[in-house]
Formats: C-alpha cells, sequence, structure tokens
C-alpha cells in the first residue's frame, strides 16, 4: 500500500511539475501563423499554404498544410495535397504525428538544432517497411521559412522531394 501511495504523489507531483501550454514548444513558436509560398518537386511545383497554430489550450501545436499543383496536361485539373502534423510532448520530449491525403500516417521524433527544426519519421505506415522520412524548417529572415521535405525508400539513402519557401501572410 505505501508502494502504491508512494507512486500515485510522483505521478501527480510529476504532473504538477510538467511544462504546460504554448511554452512546451518554445522552439518553434516562431512558425505560429499563416503561410503560403512556392515548393520545388524534381519534376513540377505547387504552391503551398500552411497555417501553424496552437490547438485545445495549448496542449498541442499543429500543422495544416495544402499544396496545389497545377495541371500536367491540358485537362486543367489540379491536384491537392492536404496534411495535418500534430505536434505533441512525449516522456523523450517533443514528438509528432503525421496524416497525409495519400494515406500515410508518420510517426516522427522532433528535435532543433541550432534554429532547424527536424521532423524524423521513427516509423511510416501504410509505406514500404523501411521507408525513411525527415521534414526540416528554418527561418529565413523574419517572416520567411525554408523547408524540406526528403525520403529515403527502403534501402536507398536520403532523397530531397520538396524544397519549399515560405512567407508570413498573416
Amino acid at each position: 500500500m505505501k508502494t502504491l501511495s508512494l507512486v500515485l504523489i510522483l505521478f501527480v507531483a510529476s504532473s504538477a511539475l510538467a511544462v504546460t501550454g504554448p511554452e512546451r514548444f518554445a522552439p518553434m513558436a516562431w512558425l505560429e501563423g499563416e503561410w503560403q509560398g512556392l515548393g520545388q518537386f524534381p519534376d513540377r511545383r505547387n504552391v503551398a499554404h500552411k497555417i501553424f497554430r496552437y490547438e485545445m489550450a495549448g496542449r498541442y501545436f499543429v500543422e495544416y498544410g495544402r499544396a496545389t499543383f497545377p495541371p500536367a496536361d491540358d485537362s486543367l485539373e489540379f491536384e491537392t495535397h492536404q496534411d495535418m502534423v500534430i505536434y505533441h510532448t512525449s516522456g523523450e520530449g517533443l514528438a509528432a504525428k503525421g496524416f497525409y491525403v495519400e494515406g500515410f500516417v508518420n510517426h516522427y521524433t522532433v528535435s532543433v538544432e541550432g534554429d532547424t527544426l527536424t521532423l524524423e519519421a521513427t516509423a511510416v505506415e501504410n509505406a514500404p517497411p523501411g521507408t525513411r522520412a525527415r521534414i526540416r524548417y528554418w527561418p529565413i529572415g523574419e517572416d520567411r521559412a525554408g523547408s524540406t521535405f526528403d525520403l529515403a525508400w527502403p534501402g536507398k539513402d536520403w532523397a530531397c522531394y520538396e524544397h519549399l519557401e515560405l512567407k508570413r501572410i498573416d
């Protein structure tokens, strides 16, 4: 009984001391707001729109993304990709989970080195086993940001699939 009481006291104390609210996301706070820019893939370009904001009383930092690709032929059919990345804290620090319109669900560790925020996938659901993904964000001046999306298919080295330049619009 004493052991159970001690465990409960430690749990309550650690919960009370945990960093809550937006301060837990301080390394990425500079991204908060609405952004627009151009993305460059190896074979095409897109117009990107991203919104980063705190949700659920600051418990989560959420990235909403939309990329619109122009028609590849005379059909005038635009292609739109949507994604949502939810940043949260875990026992190891910052983590994220990304949901993509293509059906991928990525589990990320989040790290910060200097001004660069890096999301590196620890698991990529609905992709061939061994697929790796990485996203990086860094500031370029006060209201601009750069980003890359890298992939490594099973047995392959990292390759940059998209380079993105964003401008704050809010």
